[in-house]
C-alpha cells in the first residue's frame, strides 16, 4: 500500500478529487467483499486503507487556499465563522424594540465545535484560540460540553447566555469565575433570581441584558445594587419588565435601554438612574407606564448623549425631558402609538435640539411591519427631532401632532418645509396646516409631492385669511416633485396660476426618474407664462432628501436607523 505522505509536491495528483474518490471506493469495495476474506485480513486492510484515506484528505486539505493563509489571519477568520444568537435579519423581522439595540456577543458553541471536525489543521488552530470557546450557555449544552468549553477557554473573558431559570452549573460558574464574565444575556425569569445570581464582583463585565418573560407587575420600582457595586467596565445595559432598577454608579455606561416597565414612581426612578450615568451616549425608553408621576425639581445633565429614542410610553415625555440638560448634538426620536401619549407641553422647547431648528419635513410611509407611519422631522445644523405616530388617520392623533409642533417647536425660525405624503394624512387638514404655515413667516422654500399641491394651495389660502401675522411672509420657492404620468393634469395645472398670488415667486419642477407628463412635454415654456421670476427643471433619479446633520443620518445602534431610510421607504412606494 502506498504511503501518500511521500507524494511531496505532486500537487496535480492531490488537487484532483479522483484520488480521494478512489480510496473511498476501495474501502467501500473492501467492506462489501468482507464475507470472502478472513477477519484478520479485513482488519488489517481496513486499517491500511483508512490511514491512507486520512493522509490523502489531509494532503488535499493542505492545498486549499484558506489553509495557506498565515495563522494569525486564519485565526481571525475562524472567529467570524459562527452562529450569532440573533442576526440583523431577526432585528428587521421582529419587534426590534423588544430586543437590545446591539447584537449579542454570545455565539452558539456547536457552530464552533463543527470547526474542529473539518480537518486536523482547523482543529489545532481552533483549540489554540481560547476566546473561541468562551461562550457558555445553560440550555443548549449538556454538562460535559460546558466543562469542555470552560477548559478550552482557559482565562479568556466569558460570554454567558441563559434561558428560564439559572442552572446550578451557571450559578457555580458565576461564583468561581465571576471575574471572567464579559457579557450576560438572560432571557427568562430574571426579575428575582438576578439579585441572587449577580451577587459577586464583576470587574470585567461590559454588557448585561435581562429580559424578563413573566407578567408585567404594576409595583413600586425598588433600587438594587448589582455586582457588589463593582462593575467598572460595563458599557451596555438592557433591562426589560423588571420590578427594580440598579443603584450602581455607572460612570462607564454608554448605552442604556429600559423596556416594558410599569409601576408608581417609575419616572422618578428612571431619573435617579440617569443621574448615575454621566457619560451615557445612547438612551432608549420604550413601553414605560407610570400613573403616579410626582413633580420634581432636579435637573440631570447628559451632555454626552447623542441619541434619545422614546417610544410608546404612557408616562409622557414631559416628566423626563423637563429634567434633562442635553448637548447641542443630541438627536431625539419620539414615536407615539395612541393620542393620549402625546403630552403638550412635552418639554421639548427648552432643549437645544428644538431651539436650533430651521427645517421641517412632514412624511408618510409604510414601515417594515406594513403599518402606516407619519413623522415630523425637524432639524437644525447639528441635530434634530423625529416625532412619529403609528395611526396617521386618527383625528385625535393628528390634532395632537399639530399642537405639539406649534407649541413645542420654534416655527418662526423655519426656513424650509417638506411635505411628502402619498395619502395626505396631515397635509389634508387645511386649517391645521394653515395655522402652522402662519407661524412660519420666514419660510423660504417648500418641497412637495404633486399630490400634496392641492392641500398646500388650500392651506396657503386659509393662511392668508387668518388675522395679520406679526411679520409679512417672505417670497418663497416651491419645488414640486412629479412622479405620476398624465394623472389629473387639469387639477395640477389649475393650481399653478394660484401660486403667484400666494407668495410663490420661484418654481422648481422635479421630474422623478425621468417621468414626464406627455402633455407637459409638448408644451415648452408652459410654466414660464404664469409670471414666475424663475422656473427650473430638475431630473431626480431618486426621491430627493432634505439635508440633515450627521447625528440624524448616521446609525449609532440597531434601533437608530438613518432618517434617510424614511425617504427611501417612501420612494419605494412612488
Amino acid at each position: 500500500m502506498m504511503d501518500l505522505r511521500a507524494l511531496g509536491s505532486v500537487d496535480g495528483m492531490l488537487e484532483s478529487i479522483s484520488v480521494v474518490q478512489l480510496a473511498e471506493a476501495l474501502l467501500d469495495k473492501l467492506q462489501k467483499q468482507a464475507a470472502s476474506l478472513s477477519m484478520d485480513l479485513i482488519v488489517e486492510l481496513t486499517k491500511i486503507v483508512t490511514h491512507s484515506l486520512t493522509v490523502i484528505r489531509g494532503a488535499h486539505n493542505s492545498l486549499a487556499s484558506v489553509n495557506k493563509l498565515p495563522l494569525d489571519v486564519f485565526s481571525i477568520i475562524l472567529q467570524l465563522v459562527s452562529n450569532p444568537l440573533y442576526s440583523l435579519a431577526d432585528y428587521r423581522t421582529w419587534d426590534v424594540y423588544e430586543l437590545p439595540p446591539w447584537l449579542s456577543p454570545y455565539v452558539e458553541p456547536y457552530s464552533i465545535i463543527d470547526l474542529t471536525h473539518v480537518c486536523r489543521h482547523w482543529r489545532n488552530v481552533a483549540l489554540d484560540l481560547p476566546s473561541l470557546w468562551a461562550n457558555v450557555a445553560d440550555s443548549s449544552c449538556d454538562k460535559p460540553v460546558l466543562r469542555t468549553l470552560i477548559d478550552r477557554s482557559r482565562m479568556a473573558l466569558l460570554n454567558v447566555f441563559m434561558e428560564n431559570y439559572p442552572l446550578p452549573f451557571v450559578t457555580r460558574l458565576m461564583t468561581s469565575d465571576g471575574h471572567r464574565v464579559r457579557s450576560v444575556w438572560w432571557e427568562g425569569h430574571c426579575n428575582e433570581h438576578a439579585l441572587q445570581l449577580f451577587n459577586f464582583p464583576a470587574p470585567a463585565i461590559e454588557s448585561l441584558v435581562l429580559m424578563e418573560f413573566g407578567k408585567l407587575k404594576d409595583t413600586p420600582i425598588v433600587p438594587v445594587l448589582l455586582f457588589h457595586g463593582n462593575a467598572p467596565r460595563i458599557r451596555q445595559l438592557f433591562l426589560q419588565r423588571l420590578s427594580w432598577l440598579p443603584s450602581n454608579e455607572f460612570s462607564s455606561l454608554t448605552q442604556l435601554h429600559l423596556a416594558s416597565y410599569s409601576g408608581p414612581g417609575l419616572s422618578s426612578a428612571v431619573l435617579t438612574l440617569l443621574g448615575r450615568t454621566p457619560n451615557l451616549r445612547d438612551l432608549i425608553l420604550s413601553h414605560l407606564r407610570d400613573l403616579s408621576v410626582q413633580p420634581e425639581s432636579r435637573v440631570i445633565p447628559l451632555m454626552h448623549l447623542r441619541t434619545f429614542l422614546y417610544r410608546e410610553n404612557s408616562v409622557g415625555v414631559a416628566p423626563i425631558f423637563q429634567h434633562l440638560t442635553l448637548g447641542v448634538e443630541t438627536a431625539l426620536k419620539i414615536y407615539y402609538l395612541q393620542p393620549s401619549e402625546v403630552a403638550v407641553p412635552c418639554g421639548l422647547s427648552p432643549l437645544p435640539v428644538a431651539q436650533s431648528i430651521t427645517k421641517i419635513a412632514i412624511l408618510q410611509w409604510t414601515n417594515s411591519q406594513w403599518m402606516d407611519m407619519s413623522s415630523v422631522l425637524a432639524v437644525g445644523p447639528q441635530s434634530g427631532v423625529d416625532i412619529g405616530m403609528f395611526e396617521p388617520q386618527s383625528q385625535q392623533m393628528v390634532d395632537a401632532m399639530f399642537e405639539l409642533v406649534r407649541d413645542e417647536l420654534p416655527c418662526v425660525q423655519v426656513r424650509e418645509l417638506w411635505i411628502m405624503e402619498i395619502r395626505c394624512a396631515l397635509s389634508s387638514r387645511h386649517a391645521d396646516l394653515a395655522t402652522m404655515l402662519r407661524c412660519m413667516p420666514n419660510l423660504e422654500k417648500m418641497v412637495v409631492l404633486e399630490e400634496n399641491l392641492t392641500q398646500i394651495v388650500h392651506a396657503l389660502l386659509w393662511s392668508n385669511q387668518l388675522p395679520d401675522p406679526s411679520s409679512p411672509r417672505k417670497p418663497m420657492t416651491l419645488h414640486i416633485i412629479i412622479h405620476r404620468v398624465d394623472d389629473d393634469l387639469e387639477t395640477f395645472m389649475f393650481h399653478i396660476p394660484q401660486l403667484i398670488g400666494l407668495g410663490i415667486t420661484h418654481l422648481t419642477i422635479g421630474l422623478l426618474r425621468g417621468r414626464t407628463c406627455l402633455r407637459l412635454k409638448h408644451r415648452p415654456g408652459l410654466f414660464e407664462e404664469f409670471g414666475f421670476q424663475s422656473v427650473v427643471y430638475v431630473h431626480h433619479q431618486e426621491l430627493p432628501i432634505m439635508d440633515m446633520p450627521t447625528a440624524c443620518t448616521t446609525s449609532q445602534h440597531l434601533h437608530w436607523l438613518s432618517w434617510e431610510k424614511i425617504w427611501r421607504d417612501l420612494d419605494s412606494e412612488l
